[in-house]
């Protein structure tokens, strides 16, 4: 097993779903963070959602 979180002993796939939850989680926060705290809040959790986009790769919508 090897991958960014080998050492927790789940497998890459298994990483990759989560993290596809979590990016998409942060795609549905991102729609509503400009409405609700402005382009700082929005631009939180747009790098959010890159950091995980950089380490995992590109993810369908």
């Amino acid at each position: 097993m090897d991958g960014p979180l080998a050492a927790t002993g789940r497998s890459d796939e298994e990483m990759r779903r989560r993290a596809y939850a979590a990016w998409h989680r942060l795609r549905e926060a991102e729609q509503d963070a400009y409405a609700l705290g402005g382009r700082e809040l929005f631009m939180l959790v747009s790098c959010a959602r890159e950091v995980l986009e950089r380490r995992w790769g590109r993810f369908e919508c």
